[in-house]
């Protein structure tokens, strides 16, 4: 238990509770040390990402921005912001403004770089998307970073001309990132093209392992068991898709 007048370990409870999925007890940890005057920009950043995973955005919002006050050469709540208006907002030009200022503080931040890059691709300035994926892949290999989703996203831009090297993309952000079910998906989409239906099938299948109840993901594969000539399993993901969406329907 914490003791009541240490703001550090009630920041430490809440981060550990945070990373438990506790979020209504993280707040509370973190605001008891927020109580007892902690105001250093990690504890900010903390209650500003708790804040967001119970969708209290105005709070997030107002927490990175006394992250800032705190420690203004902290790149981390610049790619936070970048993040909530690149995601949540679709503000795509605001969001580059933030990943900039998170990458004038820290250039090796590659996230920020795959993020600035993905909201040019979303803008539809492709060539200037690819040129930022390929700076986060320099840097992503240069450290040894466990980060897919350039490499995916370079796929994505190379499938309609060259196959081949959208292929080697694709497979390189399933090896570093395996339990990304997207990144299976489009080496699917890249066997398909190719005629492998086999092949596209298995990725379909670990896609779907790894996302059980993705309705789309059911989809594709009652379409690919079409081509390979199964009606037995294209039934199967029919009904799964079927009933899948008449869940999410109803959710709604």
């Amino acid at each position: 238990a914490e003791k009541p007048g240490d703001p550090i370990l009630h920041y430490w409870a809440g981060v550990a509770r945070f990373h438990q999925r506790d979020f209504v007890q993280a707040v509370l940890s973190l605001r008891s040390a927020e109580k007892l005057g902690l105001d250093t920009a990690p504890f900010h950043e903390a209650l500003g990402v708790t804040y967001y995973a119970i969708r209290q955005h105005v709070l997030f919002l107002q927490q990175m921005r006394a992250a800032i006050r705190a420690d203004s050469a902290r790149p981390t709540p610049y790619h936070y912001l970048g993040r909530y208006y690149e995601h949540d907002v679709n503000d795509y030009l605001k969001a580059i403004s933030y990943f900039d200022n998170a990458l004038e503080r820290d250039p090796g931040d590659f996230k920020s770089l795959h993020f600035r890059a993905f909201c040019l691709q979303m803008l539809g300035r492709e060539a200037e998307a690819r040129v930022g994926y390929e700076a986060a892949i320099r840097r992503i290999e240069a450290g040894g970073a466990a980060f897919g989703w350039p490499y995916q996203k370079m796929a994505e831009l190379l499938l309609p001309t060259d196959p081949h090297a959208a292929m080697q993309y694709a497979q390189k952000a399933v090896k570093l990132e395996p339990e990304v079910e997207a990144s299976h998906l489009l080496v699917a989409k890249i066997n398909e093209s190719r005629g492998d239906f086999d092949a596209a099938i298995l990725e379909c299948l670990e896609a779907a392992c790894l996302k059980p109840n993705d309705p789309a993901i059911r989809y594709v594969l009652m379409r690919l068991y079409k081509k390979v000539g199964d009606s037995a399993a294209a039934a199967e993901q029919l009904k799964l898709h079927e009933k899948l969406r008449a869940v999410y329907v109803s959710k709604q």
